[in-house]
């Protein structure tokens, strides 16, 4: 019941007010002041506005749980958050437990359990007004609190969230991505059928989706007919189904513009959209992000401590961006440091973009993946009475004639003879395949995805 509360009487000069009774009984063991129990995080905020008005002289702080555990498995710390929305409408002060070896703790009983009541003390000692949430979208208190080293066996059996992927193999949960291309080549396109394909849990070009993900897509320059109208044919190629799970900002139905997010004003803007959010497309990033110089790394900071954190709380991100003259991403190559992935869009001479597109794609950065699933291949967008498919097609074509001989059951020396190969050519092409375990390229439609899953190799080989 919201508002309901137990006081374990003491000194009220300060009252802390806590979730469950063991917390507050540590706490007030600690230093013999009054506490208010609230038994749940959701009715700290009301027990806070009560203790206001029945304690008016008292200097009020909130002793938060740290579910630091649940931040990692689901991207969010309830106790702390609520500690510190309590904290900030009252006007009071926020205090966080603070672990030699965090694993398995979170409040004050184990503080007062497994370090002793002056460490409960201390860290009641050191309550400090709490940053709002609001207003820096980040656990409140970073700053101040000391850095956590685990040892190797706590490191070990930490409770990480299990490895998923977004897009499989590619591009993983709480993965960063930057996607670019020239002006022109279809890349807007490619990040809708990616928003649509991961709400739908559909594969998308030559990637499997495991499942429906709640997707925020942030369009920062198409007038609204026009991506209504893309959504539509996208859409019409997957299926019938609108998925609900998809939410687009895009310019035209603002009442005003569209934010920098590139700043902590913007940034907040987009806060209220993320609940439950998984992945988030940003499109793209020179309307989106205005901020400083493109080839000036230090204009790329803010965005990048952003993203960090985004991804800290278990969503995923992926950046479009343009290409330069060269072919490579516009600006700053610093901004590939931090991603997990990056993939460039690069134009074929059959490129023409009127009734669709066609691209090269080729994966230049993916964190932990190997063997074919990283090959280049090429995608083709086919437009037909207002719908969009993707067709793709390997890249390699004698890998993938190889291929196919070899599933027919002939011998190294037939393939050899009907491809033109050499004999040693097909042998070490025959065991690249066997090694990486993996089908190479095939021509795909939209819906389909290339069998390619080539994990297995340390992200620090990547």
């Amino acid at each position: 019941m919201l508002g309901g509360y137990f006081l374990i009487p003491g000194d009220d000069t300060i009252l802390y007010i806590a979730e469950g009774y063991a917390t507050g009984a540590s706490i007030h063991a600690a230093g013999e002041h009054a506490v208010l129990i609230a038994f749940c995080c959701s009715n700290l905020c009301p027990v806070a506005a009560i203790a206001q008005s029945h304690f008016p002289d008292s200097r009020i702080v909130l002793c938060a749980d740290n579910d630091h555990e649940t931040l990692a498995r689901r991207g969010k710390n309830p106790g702390l958050d609520h500690a510190t929305i309590a904290a900030c409408a009252i006007h009071g002060r926020l205090a966080l437990p603070v672990f030699n070896a965090p694993v398995g703790k979170s409040d004050f009983n184990d503080l007062a359990t497994s370090e002793g009541l002056n460490a409960v003390r201390a860290c009641l000692e050191a309550a400090a007004e709490p940053v709002s949430l609001e207003a820096t979208k980040k656990p409140p208190t970073t700053a101040n609190r000391p850095l956590v080293a685990l040892s190797s066996s706590e490191l070990l059996s930490y409770p990480f969230c299990e490895r998923e992927y977004i897009l499989d193999p590619i591009f993983p949960t709480q993965g960063l991505a930057l996607i670019y291309a020239p002006r022109g080549l279809g890349k807007t396109f490619l990040a809708l059928s990616i928003a649509c394909g991961v709400a739908l849990g559909l594969p998308v070009l030559c990637w499997k989706v495991a499942r429906p993900r709640k997707v925020l897509f942030v369009d920062g320059e198409l007038q609204g007919w026009m991506i209504q109208e893309r959504l539509q044919g996208i859409l019409q190629g997957f299926s019938d189904i609108l998925p609900e799970t998809l939410r687009i900002v895009t310019p035209d139905c603002q009442p005003d513009f569209i934010p920098n997010l590139g700043t902590p004003e913007g940034q907040a803007a987009l806060e209220p959209l993320l609940d439950g959010v998984e992945l988030v497309i940003l499109d793209n990033l020179a309307t989106l992000c205005r901020v400083g110089k493109e080839n000036e790394s230090e204009s790329w900071l803010p965005i990048q401590d952003w993203l960090l954190r985004l991804r800290r709380r278990g969503i995923a991100v992926i950046v479009i961006h343009h290409a330069n003259k060269s072919g490579g991403q516009r600006g700053t190559s610093s901004r590939e440091d931090v991603m997990d992935t990056v993939i460039a869009l690069r134009p074929t001479k059959e490129h023409t973009g009127r009734d669709g597109t066609t691209f090269e794609v080729h994966i230049e950065k993916s964190r932990g993946v190997a063997g074919y699933a990283l090959e280049p291949f090429m995608a083709t967008l086919v437009a037909e009475g207002g719908t969009f498919r993707w067709t793709t097609q390997g890249i390699n074509a004698e890998r993938d004639s190889v291929f196919a001989l070899k599933e027919q059951g002939l011998s190294l020396r037939t393939i050899a003879d009907q491809t033109g190969l050499s004999k040693s050519t097909v042998q070490r092409t025959v065991q690249r395949i066997i090694e990486s375990r993996e089908r190479p390229a095939a021509s795909t439609q939209s819906g389909v995805s290339r069998k390619s899953s080539g994990r297995g190799v340390p992200a620090s080989q990547s």
